[in-house]
């Protein structure tokens, strides 16, 4: 088990650690945000003919400006009948196939009927308006590579080539478990003592912006044996069960324990990031538990620091967060120099940033305003008003 470790080791060791679950063929219509474990190849040339971009006359550049005989009417969906020669054309349609022997398209605008088998072509130039055999994509190139999250101009792209069961990566079974003798659930009036066990819907709203489809495992008390029990019993039907809270020093902070009991192999214990500190990340096999901590805001950075990137990666796509360089409109100190702190931002717009009003880790109402965040690197005291920051989009 390694302790301390600073945050750029925690997501090494995260990258090493995640394996890909499985893959499988779902239905094109069900297939928005899941993640691709083949490429896309195109079946055959795209376009797979020479094809019109306008309504018009195919004809010869050499045959314009002037007056044509029409000698067929060319459907898009349909094969042309004639070849085009000097003072001939064919009235044509956008998609359709261009008639052998044309190589400029004049647009109906620029045209002028004579009568039924002769029009009179005067564009203002000689483009051409064809879009060749193959200009996009020729068979076999790839189009869209495996590991691609799929959005809807994907999903046009996989109907296009016919990919009508694209082989996607499975999706983690996600658990959670919220500790701590001192909540209860949402629905529920809490005592003087107690508070609502907001940390278990904020993990379930992170999973569900990245396509993760969780279970609620409910709340355990601070009791070590009946949270060993409580772990045993999900590991084998969980891939992932995060646990939040009860992963600091406290006297009833027996989770670490409990992850231990439960026969896993703790890798990490602790990152020095502020906030965030008190995290955990143990293995079994290919079984993995998270131990968020029981603050909300250090369980929001944890999840979006080290827990999104670890589950795209068993997912199969190598997430690569938003990062803006801006300026800073107020200075914000490191109060503890030998981590790296975090703080959340609002950004007012294309150049700048602006601290949120933050008073650490417990201040939940902080992410109303919040919509990115800044480090501020070990070492360094303060990031002065006006520096330019990388600010990662969250």
């Amino acid at each position: 088990m390694r302790e301390n470790i600073f945050q750029e080791e925690a997501i090494e060791i995260l990258n090493n650690n995640g394996q890909v679950i499985g893959t499988e063929r779902i239905a094109l219509d069900n297939s928005i945000d899941r993640i691709l474990a083949e490429d896309i190849i195109a079946d055959r040339d795209d376009p797979p003919f020479d094809r019109s971009l306008r309504d018009g006359y195919a004809c010869l550049k050499n045959d314009i400006p002037g007056t044509l005989e029409i000698i067929e009417i060319i459907k898009a969906g349909e094969f042309p009948k004639k070849k085009i020669i000097l003072g001939k054309c064919a009235k044509i349609m956008t998609g359709a196939i261009v008639p052998e022997g044309s190589n400029c398209i004049v647009m109906v605008e620029f045209s002028k009927k004579i009568d039924s088998d002769y029009v009179k072509l005067n564009p203002p130039n000689r483009a051409n308006f064809i879009s060749p055999r193959g200009e996009y994509k020729k068979k076999g190139d790839v189009i869209v590579e495996k590991g691609t999250i799929i959005d809807t101009g994907i999903v046009s792209i996989m109907a296009y080539v016919g990919k009508s069961n694209p082989l996607v990566y499975e999706r983690p079974k996600i658990g959670i478990i919220a500790t701590g003798d001192e909540l209860v659930e949402v629905h529920e009036k809490p005592a003087e003592c107690q508070i609502r066990n907001c940390n278990s819907s904020l993990l379930k709203a992170q999973l569900k912006e990245i396509g993760c489809d969780t279970s609620y495992l409910g709340i355990a008390n601070d009791d070590l044996e009946l949270l060993t029990q409580k772990i045993r019993k999900e590991k084998d039907i969980f891939d992932i069960i995060l646990i939040s809270g009860g992963v600091s020093a406290g006297d009833y902070d027996f989770v670490l324990q409990a992850i231990k009991d439960s026969g896993y192999e703790i890798v990490f214990h602790k990152i020095n990031i502020r906030p965030g500190k008190p995290a955990v990340f143990a293995r079994v096999s290919n079984s993995y538990i998270y131990g968020v901590p029981g603050n909300p805001i250090s369980g929001y950075l944890n999840f979006e620091l080290f827990i999104k990137p670890f589950i795209y990666n068993i997912m199969g796509h190598k997430y690569n967060p938003e990062i803006i360089e801006m300026e800073i409109t107020d200075s914000i100190k490191n109060k503890m120099i030998k981590r790296d702190c975090w703080y959340p931002v609002n950004i007012l717009n294309n150049n700048q940033v602006k601290p949120v009003y933050f008073k650490g880790a417990a201040h939940l109402s902080s992410l109303v305003e919040t919509d990115g965040i800044v480090c501020i690197p070990r070492g360094k005291k303060e990031i002065k008003k006006g520096e330019k920051v990388d600010v990662r989009r969250i």
